[in-house]
């Protein structure tokens, strides 16, 4: 990928209310697509993060602020504990309401589809909202809402195709031709979860960069999210 310092969203409310969060890939940890096993792992819940925007897709998704095409358009992130993990696996799928998510602006809740809430800031900026629970949804269409405010709780909600535990978030920005473009949240992300736990975590550097090998994968294997 390429390195992006921007902080394309200043100031946004971090978009999970009180959990501990977990930014990393939900395809290539242990429970996704590619590795299978326990999406629950003590290992799928311990830092340091990892920015996923960019991460290889099979459907075509693409920003021109990624360098490749096919790509993953938001940033994932995993909520909780292990146990709290497992809890959620056993509930319901209505019943899944211990991780609550926030509105990061003040602005209006301009469209729900069947798997994703968008929020329409008081800037012009879009944010995503993706595996909501949307039985359990709080806000309607066209509701406004303050920053902070709750919205609803992190699932699985896919429209019927699996996937993990997570909130998938994504950042669109206006454009100067009045389009919108998607944005690596990482950067504001960071900044925004320094606000909420009043101060900055260790900030990990390494001298050498480990390239992760990528397995071959069979010619009709989809990496949709």
């Amino acid at each position: 990928g390429t390195t992006d310092a921007t902080v394309y969203a200043p100031d946004i409310t971090f978009p999970i209310a009180d959990s501990p969060t977990y930014v990393q890939s939900q395809v290539w940890r242990l429970g996704g697509r590619v590795l299978g096993g326990d999406q629950c792992d003590p290992s799928n819940f311990e830092y340091p993060w990892q920015d996923n925007f960019c991460e290889t897709r099979s459907r075509t998704s693409n920003t021109p602020l990624c360098p490749l095409s096919k790509v993953h358009q938001g940033l994932d992130m995993r909520i909780g504990t292990p146990a709290e993990c497992l809890q959620l696996s056993s509930l319901p799928p209505s019943e899944r309401t211990l991780h609550k998510a926030v509105a990061v602006e003040d602005g209006l809740i301009e469209y729900i589809g069947r798997y994703w809430v968008r929020l329409r800031g008081e800037s012009g900026t879009l944010y995503n909202y993706i595996h909501l629970n949307m039985a359990r949804l709080e806000v309607a269409e066209l509701d406004t809402v303050s920053a902070g405010d709750l919205i609803g709780y992190v699932s699985n909600d896919f429209g019927g195709t699996p996937t993990t535990f997570h909130l998938h978030f994504e950042i669109k920005v206006p454009t100067e031709e009045g389009s919108y473009l998607h944005a690596p949240p990482y950067t504001s992300l960071i900044e925004a979860y320094a606000r909420r736990e009043s101060g900055r975590g260790e900030e990990v550097m390494n001298d050498v960069v480990d390239i992760a090998s990528i397995p071959v994968l069979p010619d009709d294997f989809e990496i949709i999210e």
